[in-house]
């Protein structure tokens, strides 16, 4: 029993040592098996001459998941498990994000991100695809589908960026700062970042200090490249209300109710703009409904899903 007890301390104390001196292999490590119990795998695809990360789990029809400003293929890990029991699903780093490396040439704007999105899908399937974009991933997917609706068997928008400014779309504190000069989504210390996250979720989902301080220095570390990104979203902005005509696919507008980023008004403002849309939204959810409400999420992703694939 003695020894037993001695080798639970040595391992306490090698974990927390570990934590302590090597933060990034811990969070590392935890990623990796997080992957590996959504069943996801890590692949790459070649775009423009360029790798593109990607993950991938499942079989069937092909579901594109795309995150927004700042995120990668990780933002959903805790959705893609509810769609891959029926699904094909992938995860795609945007070029800039994640293990995708930046063009040299640069262009984060959304058209461009639209066209290089549409190249990934050629080189993995000659089907049409299912495409759910978040935020700055909404924008991207709605100018896909609009650019190349043979691509498209549906497009689900998650609290996308493109309604703002529309009448009763609403202002969010986060767009009234922006206007101060005052940019949330580029903080520049881990107590911004902190607030970057209050501003995000609704209810934070509770992450290990370590875990936190990671993700902000990641954050900061990005904040020139990421500053880039959203100079070229603004300057190639692309408003989603005369672009929703022109997408043939059925839509789904999913929004969390209380996201503090682009306000939930934006939903049915996009809504009057398709007139084979639906809406949803989610109580008690902020700007990152796949992180937050996974099974909610699901719940109101999958119906729409099977509904389109059988037309």
């Amino acid at each position: 029993m003695t020894r037993a007890i001695v080798i639970l301390v040595l391992l306490v104390v090698a974990l927390v040592a570990t934590v302590w001196l090597a933060p990034e292999a811990v969070v590392r490590a935890a990623l990796g098996g997080a992957r590996l119990a959504a069943g996801l795998e890590s692949r790459q695809a070649q775009v423009d001459g360029l790798p593109l990360h990607y993950l991938a789990a499942g079989k069937g029809p092909v579901v594109i998941l795309v995150h927004g400003f700042g995120g990668d293929a990780d933002n959903w890990l805790r959705l893609a498990p509810h769609l891959s029991k029926r699904y094909r699903v992938l995860l795609p780093d945007l070029p800039g994000f994640g293990k995708s490396p930046a063009p040299p040439a640069g262009g984060f704007d959304v058209t461009s991100q639209a066209r290089r999105l549409a190249a990934f899908i050629r080189t993995q399937t000659d089907e049409p695809v299912h495409l759910a974009g978040n935020s700055m991933g909404g924008q991207i997917v709605a100018v896909l589908a609009a650019q190349n609706p043979g691509l498209v068997a549906s497009v689900a928008l998650l609290n996308p960026l493109g309604a703002e400014g529309e009448q009763g779309a609403g202002t969010s504190p986060t767009m009234q700062r922006l206007s101060q000069g005052r940019n949330l989504l580029l903080p520049r210390d881990r107590g911004e970042f902190r607030e970057m996250l209050d501003v995000m979720f609704h209810e934070r989902p509770p992450l290990p200090g370590f875990f936190s301080n990671y993700y902000a220095d990641r954050w900061i570390a990005g904040r020139p490249r990421l500053a880039t990104v959203f100079a070229d979203i603004t300057a190639g902005y692309v408003p989603l209300v005369p672009l929703l005509s022109q997408i043939q696919a059925p839509v789904l507008i999913l929004w969390g109710e209380q996201d503090q980023v682009l306000p939930a008004g934006g939903a049915q403002v996009l809504a009057r703009a398709s007139s084979h849309s639906e809406v949803a939204l989610i109580p008690n959810c902020g700007h990152l409904p796949m992180i937050e409400k996974p099974a909610a999420t699901a719940a109101i992703y999958l119906p729409f899903l099977d509904g389109s694939d059988s037309r």
